[in-house]
């Protein structure tokens, strides 16, 4: 097949190069955080923003003013599994959770990890893969990528050049899967463009997006000291408002429960404002006695030391004068 339009009118460049960004019409959404727990009973709660923003790639801010309580951040797959997202272009999420829910319905009973991992990295990857025809190849009169691939049409080093660019393009989609297998057991995968799985089920905790080095920073400075439901929502909602510091982050804060029987909790907007509350009220608290017990010891300890260095320095101090009288007077 040769190509219905000439390979010059596109300037194609034999090294790689970083693919050319969004335009300023994308929507893009931020911080997702997750936590887990197995004991007494497991159950993950999930913790987002709701804002949507329509940003400028180039300039790293919003071209429109963003959203805020415009969207919950999370796909149900069915009822054991769903996935959180955080993306620069929201466009790409129902495509890919239809493809994915598609795919996973031709599993019967109940699904296991390896079985959600999978559909959801194969819709990831198709939706990209999509993309990157719509955006590279279908303008040159190819009906599909399997076409490419069998006639490229082109010279060796267009399409060298083609192929890079398309390895290069980046969705700017981060999926947080979550849910439970068949034995009742909590998990956790990140996947990545180009569909790359990363398992985080050595952490209790996981956060994506915008905000999310804050959210997890937040999380790893409080350790979790029991597993009970309470704790594990008030420090993911407490990690979500710390990663507000992140100006992309919005202040609206959706928060849900899940079980592995297949049913939900919802804490609705008054639920969330009131963790708001106790969050700004607490953060201002006096340190621990024990602590500022034990720095009082020390700090009396450093006044004598320096006490004693400013005597020091005074003496050394009329010493050099004396001796510079001395001299002038001679």
């Amino acid at each position: 097949m040769m190509p219905r339009r000439k390979p010059f009118l596109r300037i194609v460049r034999n090294e790689s190069r970083a693919t050319p960004p969004p335009s300023p019409r994308d929507l893009a959404v931020t911080v997702c955080i997750a936590a887990k727990a197995t004991y007494p009973e497991p159950f993950i709660v999930t913790v987002t923003d709701m804002q949507i923003g329509h940003t400028d790639s180039v300039l790293h801010q919003d071209v429109i003013p963003s959203k805020d309580v415009a969207k919950v951040k999370f796909q149900i797959l069915d009822n054991y599994w769903g996935f959180l997202f955080s993306t620069n272009e929201i466009g790409y999420i129902n495509p890919i959770m239809e493809k994915a829910k598609f795919e996973l319905e031709k599993f019967s009973g109940r699904r296991t990890l390896g079985q959600a991992k999978q559909v959801l990295q194969n819709a990831y990857r198709e939706v990209r893969t999509d993309v990157i025809f719509a955006r590279f190849l279908s303008q040159y009169g190819y009906s599909s990528m399997e076409e490419f691939r069998e006639k490229p049409g082109f010279s060796p080093e267009v399409i060298g050049g083609l192929m890079a660019e398309m390895d290069a393009f980046d969705l700017g989609v981060t999926l947080l899967l979550y849910g439970f297998d068949e034995h009742n057991w909590p998990h956790f995968v990140q996947i990545d463009n180009p569909g790359e799985a990363k398992d985080r089920d050595d952490f209790g905790y996981w956060a994506i997006g915008s905000g999310h080095r804050l959210a997890l920073s937040a999380l790893n400075q409080k350790r979790l000291r029991d597993h009970s439901i309470e704790e594990f929502i008030y420090r993911c909602c407490e990690a979500k408002f710390v990663a507000e510091f992140d100006p992309s982050v919005g202040d609206a804060t959706a928060v849900f429960i899940w079980y592995p029987d297949g049913t939900r909790a919802v804490l609705i907007k008054p639920d969330a404002d009131k963790m708001r509350e106790i969050y700004e009220q607490t953060r201002g608290d006096p340190i621990p006695a024990a602590a500022a017990s034990h720095l009082t010891g020390r700090l009396e300890y450093w006044d004598t030391v320096r006490d004693t260095e400013r005597r020091r320095r005074e003496i050394v101090v009329a010493k050099i004068a004396g001796a510079g009288r001395q001299q002038s007077s001679s």
